[in-house]
């Protein structure tokens, strides 16, 4: 019997109907990089989330990540897969969000604003 592995999330998940990624990986992102998707965008916290993904991505990978949420402004955060179901049909990868700030090496504070806001929506609606 497979034993579970312990819940190591600090934050509750949370799903929304019809949300979409597109995303692209790399060291250094260019404007004319392709995205891939769009994607179905699993469950998500302000700090990561599950998404799905059509091709293999090794952790430690970095992804701009843009959401796409009906009714809503998009989010573009960035951030690490640190987990992939990879050879599992459909491909999903847990990301965590890079920190927030100002800089090429943070997400911005805007996006995290729009996480808060929909964490407040979807958790509230769940409840």
């Amino acid at each position: 019997m497979m034993e579970k592995k312990k819940e190591r999330r600090h934050l509750e998940r949370f799903e929304i109907p019809g949300a979409q990624i597109m995303y692209k990986q790399g060291k250094g992102f260019r404007l004319f990089d392709r995205y891939i998707g769009p994607l179905p965008l699993k469950d998500i916290t302000k700090n990561g989330a599950c998404i799905e993904i059509n091709q293999p991505v090794d952790r430690g990978t970095l992804l701009d990540i843009e959401i796409n949420i009906p009714g809503h402004k998009k989010v573009h955060v960035k951030g690490h897969v640190v987990w992939t179901s990879y050879p599992e049909e459909p491909t999903h990868a847990g990301v965590q969000f890079m920190p927030y700030g100002e800089g090429k090496k943070y997400n911005s504070f805007d996006s995290r604003m729009q996480l808060e806001h929909l964490t407040q929506q979807y958790l509230e609606s769940k409840n």
